[in-house]
């Protein structure tokens, strides 16, 4: 996924099936509590920003989902591939989720404004001196609140990596690169760290159904 010489009908193929993936892995609902929180103190709807957001099915599902508890949401899509930010505005116009693109590198360009900055499933794919550099872009970019969603690193983990993706997607790029993320996952306390070395402290850290984790970091706090 990370190979800019990837073939084009391959990378949306493994985009539609990490999509899959998410949806029914319910990777969507640990941001919901942030956004709730944040959208509490504004009378405008919540500016939330989907750093590296693939083709933006969790995003829009957070949308989607606050819409129905009557909390307006404007998405703004982030990401390095131009693909998958018109994916993700594609997705969100389907949906009727107002949202808009930014063709950036987290790791190197200036990130767009919010309420409340998202990462989902991506810290796993850098190494800890890019890590460190994401999560002080994001907290750089002015957020009241980030939300920072991974996997968690555990032999179980590892198994589902192996199992899950062969029964829901044909992308043999989805295949090899769910083992891979498996393996390089954080921990827990190496997120934690990672947060604090990017300047987020008072951080915190929580498990997450499946073998995943959440950090969550408030500005202020």
């Amino acid at each position: 996924m990370d190979d800019p010489a990837l073939d084009p009908a391959e990378h949306a193929l493994a985009l539609r099936g990490l999509a899959r993936i998410n949806r029914i892995s319910f990777a969507s609902r640990v941001h919901l509590g942030p956004l709730r929180s944040v959208g509490a103190g504004l009378d405008r709807p919540v500016r939330v920003l989907d750093v590296a957001s693939g083709s933006g099915d969790i995003a829009v599902s957070v949308a989607s989902r606050a819409a129905a508890e009557g909390i307006g949401v404007e998405l703004i899509f982030a990401d390095r591939s131009p693909l998958a930010v018109g994916a993700a505005c594609g997705r969100a116009r389907d949906r009727g989720v107002v949202a808009r693109g930014v063709v950036v590198d987290a790791l190197a360009g200036e990130l767009p404004a919010s309420d409340l900055a998202i990462c989902s499933l991506f810290l796993h794919h850098l190494t800890e001196e890019g890590a460190v550099c994401l999560l002080a872009n994001i907290r750089a970019s002015g957020a009241v609140c980030v939300s920072v969603s991974d996997l968690r690193r555990c032999a179980v983990g590892t198994a589902l990596a192996r199992l899950v993706p062969r029964l829901v997607t044909r992308s043999r790029v989805v295949h090899t690169d769910a083992v891979l993320s498996a393996r390089a996952a954080w921990n827990r306390r190496e997120l934690a760290g990672l947060a604090e070395q990017a300047g987020m402290s008072g951080s915190r850290v929580r498990p997450s159904f499946p073998c995943r984790m959440t950090l969550v970091w408030r500005r202020g706090d």
